[in-house]
């Protein structure tokens, strides 16, 4: 692939991107706000801003579910895995 090839591709996938933030910005009943700041909205109006983001990364959520799931079936609670994998620990994540 050329150069300019990949530079049309990349252009067409922030388009897409971008007509996809718009598509959920209308569903939630936030369009109108798009350019307003966080301190210029209602507490509704942020958790709508939560629903529309977490369905505009629906794959990080399924990956972040898969991994809680692979973390209760070893028997780890969420503090016990902070505490044994956390920030500054050296040990494999996946054994």
């Amino acid at each position: 692939m050329s150069e300019i090839e990949d530079i049309k591709k990349e252009i067409n996938l922030i388009k897409e991107r971008k007509k996809k933030v718009e598509e959920v910005l209308r569903r939630v009943g936030l369009w109108d706000f798009r350019n307003h700041y966080p301190h210029q909205l209602s507490g509704g109006m942020k958790q709508r801003t939560s629903l529309a983001y977490s369905q505009l990364t629906q794959n990080f959520c399924l990956w972040m579910n898969l991994f809680l799931l692979w973390i209760f079936k070893q028997g780890i609670s969420c503090k016990n895995f902070y505490l044994r994998y956390g920030k500054n620990s050296t040990k494999p994540l996946f054994m």
